[in-house]
Parts: C-alpha cells; sequence; structure tokens
C-alpha cells in the first residue's frame, strides 16, 4: 500500500472479531491506521501495540509479509 486511502480501504475489509464491541473495534482499526500512517510518512510509531485480536495484526502487515510497526512494540505478537 502505497497511500492513506489504500491503508483505509485495507483496514475496513476486516470484519470485527467476536468479543469486540464496537467502540474497541473502532479503536483497533484507528490504532492501525496510525501505524500505517507513521509508516508511510516514515514517523516514529510511539504505541504500544498490545492488542489480542488476530485481525489486528493482519492490518499492520504489508504484503510481503513484513509488519509496519517493530516487532517488539507488538507484545502479543502473532506469528502469521
Amino acid at each position: 500500500m502505497t497511500n492513506l486511502n489504500e491503508v483505509k480501504m485495507h483496514i475496513d475489509s476486516f470484519s470485527r472479531p467476536s468479543g469486540y464491541n464496537n467502540h474497541a473495534w473502532r479503536a483497533v482499526k484507528k490504532l492501525a491506521y496510525h501505524a500505517w500512517e507513521c509508516y508511510l510518512e516514515q514517523r516514529s510509531f510511539r504505541h504500544s501495540a498490545s492488542f489480542l485480536c488476530k485481525e489486528f495484526y493482519l492490518m499492520v502487515r504489508k504484503e510481503d509479509g513484513e509488519f509496519v510497526i517493530p516487532n517488539w512494540k507488538m507484545k502479543h505478537f502473532y506469528d502469521l
């Protein structure tokens, strides 16, 4: 993905996992969007990404499998 419009479409393509209410799901999507925004603008991602849903990790993964967030910032890293 090379622009934020593509990122938004990518993130919006994921369905809310069971157990996540709408507020929590919006927060997950917002953080994933912010991660991509930092990546595309070559800024540091200053947050911890300790979410438990697999969808978050898929959202912040590039097409080549690399994550846009450093692995050490993802406390609950999934081997995807």
